[in-house]
């Protein structure tokens, strides 16, 4: 894959004629409607539960405690069914054992969160229905067939955002796979059909390679490149269609000295307390490898760190002591050099306990993308377009590809990853820190992701 510059276009806000910069077309934003989703949980959910009048301070930790159980388990991405029942579910939990706690009959608050969790279905059912039929905007694809085929995908995916393919114009002659949506000329025919259907233009790395479309299209025409769709529905950066220049322009690549040290306070505050707790279930951790196996408790491995500087990654052994014998291999689902304890372990997530004391050396941070070895590391920089760059912050215990995309154990899985790693790296935040450490606990309770 070539990354030579590409002409990338700026988007200009729709029918405005007004350059917005690297921000995304307002109506696409999927923050805009998280945002008046979770008002309208906050409101919904929090009079609910005021209905038999607790404590304000009890009522306030009670929402909260719902909304971060919503979040935590995905129902504010609107690539998954739209009902509210697992979060509710596990955030209600709490929230009974809160208001029972704060003097509330155990009748009482169950009919409350009854209430709140039909809330919560209509008012899913009726925001969803209510994007649909807001946000209708005819899209006319750029690019080749790969390229077009990948922005049809994630529009299937989000029906919410309301765009409506009419179908492709080539950037050169049709090939390739099939795509779903007819051939509506050649980048001649642009202009018109743009202000026949009042469209907007996507267009991927094929078309903007070319000036002179561009220049017939009218100011106030929008026109947004395929990376910025793919990343506002997916929150992800689509690594084959993307070139340094983007990357570059895109990407906020250092942060400020503030975010650095709260950061790093964070990760030793929550490091040293990890551990604490972790000395306390050592002991009948140890009993138990020992009784099965007789093998150590701990196991190093090399890992790739911050700059490509390698580290050893600590962790508690959850594998068969030979198991590495004829090398380094990708693990595998239902891996049978996993020991029973370590299935366990694996599954509660206890055997990453020990990382916290590379989190405390500086080595790595609590959030970030997942360490990987080198020897793997070397080909999948060879095979997968800018996997480096993952390399310029430190790695993680958890991070953004982890609660997004299951384990992953191929070359295709960690280029899936990767683009979560790159999303995560263009977004970095504290508050984006504490979401994705909010999700990790979600995906620990679930035994989602564990291999």
């Amino acid at each position: 894959m070539s990354t030579g510059s590409l002409p990338w276009p700026q988007p200009v806000s729709f029918r405005a004629g007004v350059p917005r910069g690297d921000r995304p077309p307002r109506w696409l934003a999927a923050s805009e409607r998280r945002g008046w989703l979770a008002l309208s949980d906050s409101l919904g959910v929090g009079a609910t539960l005021a209905l038999p009048h607790p404590p304000a301070g009890s009522l306030l930790v009670q929402t909260l405690v719902l909304l971060a159980s919503l979040y935590a388990t995905y129902r504010y991405d609107f690539s998954v069914p739209a009902a509210a029942d697992r979060g509710f579910l596990v955030g209600s939990a709490i929230a009974l054992m809160l208001a029972t706690a704060s003097g509330e009959g155990v009748a009482v608050s169950v009919a409350s969160l009854a209430i709140a969790w039909l809330w919560l279905r209509i008012s899913r059912r009726h925001w969803s229905s209510w994007w649909r039929r807001r946000a209708k905007r005819p899209v006319l694809l750029l690019g080749e067939a790969d390229e077009v085929a990948i922005a049809l995908t994630e529009i299937e995916r989000h029906p919410e955002c309301g765009l409506t393919p009419l179908g492709w114009l080539p950037a050169e002659a049709p090939g390739g796979r099939e795509v779903a949506v007819p051939v509506l000329g050649t980048l001649a025919h642009l202009p018109v059909l743009v202000e026949t259907h009042e469209a907007v233009v996507v267009a991927g790395r094929s078309a903007l390679a070319s000036h002179a479309w561009r220049r017939s299209l009218a100011p106030d025409d929008e026109v947004f490149d395929l990376p910025t769709l793919f990343e506002q529905l997916s929150r992800r950066v689509p690594v084959r269609s993307i070139d340094e220049r983007w990357l570059i322009e895109q990407f906020g690549w250092t942060r400020g000295a503030t975010y650095q040290v709260l950061k790093r306070g964070c990760d030793v505050v929550a490091a040293l307390l990890g551990l604490a707790i972790g000395m306390v279930l050592l002991p009948g951790v140890a009993i138990a490898i020992r009784l099965e196996d007789g093998g150590p408790l701990f196991y190093g491995q090399e890992r790739v760190g911050r700059h490509g500087r390698p580290f050893k990654l600590y962790k508690i052994r959850t594998m068969r002591p030979d198991a590495e014998r004829d090398g380094a291999v990708w693990a595998r689902r239902e891996d049978d050099r996993v020991t029973r304890v370590g299935r366990w372990l694996r599954r509660s997530r206890l055997d990453e306990v020990p990382q916290l004391w590379n989190v405390l050396k500086g080595e790595m941070s609590l959030v970030g993308p997942r360490p990987e070895r080198p020897e793997f590391t070397r080909e999948l920089e060879r095979r997968i377009p800018f996997y480096s760059h993952r390399h310029l912050v430190l790695p993680g215990l958890t991070g953004w590809a982890q609660v997004r995309y299951p384990y992953g154990a191929s070359i295709a899985e960690a280029e899936e990853k990767l683009q979560y790693d790159l999303y995560y790296l263009k977004h970095r935040s504290l508050f984006f820190d504490l979401l994705i450490a909010l999700r990790t606990v979600a995906v620990v309770v679930t035994k989602a992701g564990s291999r």
